[in-house]
């Protein structure tokens, strides 16, 4: 079989371009090709177990923290889109609050959970 090119997106990090290591479906959905060649572009399909639904027009950032820590577990992937940042600290307050630590996604799927 032919091995397939590297994507060319790349992740801006440290002053250092770097290929993703993740692969997360447009709507949580995956067609068949997807499936197929994401690992083959060395990209882990990824999942999420929680989400904000922040790109409601109506959502407020109270809406926003509040969905978000509904969903807040050991080992949850909390799906949120690019912001202007304003819900950042309330989750990240109530992330505390619950004696939960936010992790990088590599972070997580490396270790067991505890």
């Amino acid at each position: 079989m032919e091995a397939v090119p590297r994507p060319r997106l790349f992740t801006f990090r440290n002053g250092l371009f770097r290929s993703p290591a993740f692969y997360r479906p447009a709507y949580g959905v995956f067609n068949l090709a997807a499936w197929v060649v994401a690992p083959r572009l060395g990209m882990r399909r990824t999942m999420w177990s929680g989400w904000a639904r922040d790109w409601e027009e109506e959502t407020t950032s109270d809406l926003i923290v509040s969905r978000a820590l509904a969903g807040a577990r050991p080992g949850a992937i909390l799906l949120l889109h690019d912001s202007d940042g304003s819900p950042g600290s309330g989750i990240l307050w109530g992330l505390s609050q619950r004696r939960l630590e936010p992790v990088t996604l590599t972070s997580l799927v490396m270790e067991p959970l505890s």
